[in-house]
């Protein structure tokens, strides 16, 4: 029996020992394999310099404050140093002053070197790759076309094969420029008169009436212009501007009541209506006018509307509309190829009739607009045929990344890895 006891007091003991004991081997094979990896580059933490991928990734930059209208944004600092004033995004003051910033470090990047041993890159992915002309020099871009087919720029979008390339709902959201948020400064945003539009405590409110109109909220762009594809952070650059004409709005709603809620889009090519009837649960589309889609909403969309709050996003990304309701496609629309004529100062609207309403975080993005080259650069050829190893990358910031647009074609041994954690 003293034997049996002494046997189980040492295993007991052995016990005690043996969770610190594991411990420390663990701390030290995790510090072993820790070294291994940055000696050997497979994971390399590096720095960002220059702005071809803002903003998704910022070189040096620094944050000017708008006196008109107090918002701040950012500016590269290789342009806040070339000019003394540049254009606030949020009100349109063209005269706030970029003197004496305050210089920010990069972002800092950490670079999976071994991504591309285990998989293809991916359309989409921003990737790390040598410099073709400087092959010394590390780069990050974002793959746009894959290896095999035939790629060109048109009309902002990138199209392969004869298509233009539809992004995913989280790819829409990675690669939006923000053009107004109203949180503070709404004024871009005007109801129509005699409407029962107004701002309060950091929202539009409306409430319900017998009307058998709809109540409109029309969004007025910076000196009722059309929205282009000018970039603050690029501040002092002089050159030529295009339409960028896909859009998106993005708010949170919540709805009281029995009644109809409107969303218009106007982009200079056609006019497009989403009606979402709380009454019959249904979502109706109309293009130019004429009705060309019906459909009930899901039993979630419907459950929610009815229930509180909802998150909403409506855009026309890469000619496709999509209405998404907490995070759900409601309404998926291959958009025809249409004829433009100009862009509208006044590309969206929300309507409402017999309901009461609220809207926040009420915001405006635009597509990442794709010149067909940088300033400065010649035009590539167009469309460009990719071999079986060779991949079209482009920087975030069309207007002056150096990218296949430049380079042409890039062979797939030049890619290096991919940063953790970015989209």
């Amino acid at each position: 029996m003293r034997q049996l006891c002494s046997g189980r007091e040492r295993l007991l003991m052995l016990r005690t020992f043996q969770a610190p004991i594991y411990f420390v081997v663990g701390i030290v094979l995790l510090a072993l394999v820790l070294r291994t990896w940055f000696v050997m580059g497979v994971i390399e933490p590096v720095t960002v310099a220059g702005s071809s991928m803002a903003p998704a990734l910022r070189g040096s930059f620094a944050v000017a404050t708008c006196p008109a209208c107090e918002s701040s944004f950012e500016v590269g600092a290789e342009f806040a140093n070339q000019t003394d004033f540049g254009a606030c995004p949020h009100c349109g003051l063209t005269s706030v002053p970029l003197d004496s910033l305050a210089i920010r470090r990069g972002d800092r990047l950490w670079i999976d070197r071994t991504v591309f041993e285990r998989r293809q890159p991916r359309r989409w992915e921003v990737v790390v790759l040598r410099q073709p002309d400087q092959g010394d020099q590390l780069c990050v871009k974002r793959v746009v076309a894959l290896p095999g087919e035939t790629v060109r720029l048109s009309g902002g979008d990138v199209w392969v094969n004869g298509q233009p390339v539809a992004k995913s709902l989280a790819e829409q959201s990675a690669l939006r420029r923000l053009v107004h948020r109203a949180d503070g400064n709404p004024k871009r945003w005007t109801p129509a008169e005699g409407g029962n539009w107004q701002w309060v405590d950091g929202a539009w409110r409306r409430a319900s009436e017998t009307s058998p109109g709809f109540d409109w909220l029309r969004y007025r762009h910076v000196r009722q212009r059309p929205i282009t594809d000018d970039v603050a952070y690029n501040a002092g650059i002089s050159r030529q501007l295009e339409l960028a004409r896909d859009l998106m709005l993005s708010t949170v709603i919540q709805l009281q009541g029995e009644g109809d809620f409107a969303l218009e889009l106007a982009d200079g090519c056609r006019q497009l209506l989403v009606t979402i009837c709380t009454t019959d649960r249904s979502v109706t589309l109309a293009e130019n006018g004429k009705q060309v889609l019906m459909q009930p909403l899901s039993t979630h969309a419907a459950r929610r509307l009815s229930q509180g709050t909802v998150s909403l996003m409506f855009t026309n990304f890469d000619r496709q509309l999509l209405l998404v309701l907490d995070g759900q496609i409601e309404l998926h629309y291959q958009l025809d190829e249409a004829p433009c004529r100009t862009g509208s100062g006044q590309p969206l609207a929300i309507g409402a009739r017999r309901l009461d309403i609220s809207l926040r975080e009420l915001t405006v993005y635009r597509d990442t607009h794709y010149t067909a080259a940088p300033l400065g650069a010649l035009e590539p050829k167009s469309p460009l045929q990719l071999g079986k190893d060779q991949y079209f990358v482009l920087g975030d910031n069309p207007p002056v990344s150096i990218d296949s647009r430049v380079w042409g074609p890039v062979p797939g041994r030049l890619l290096l890895g991919a940063p953790l954690g970015v989209r």
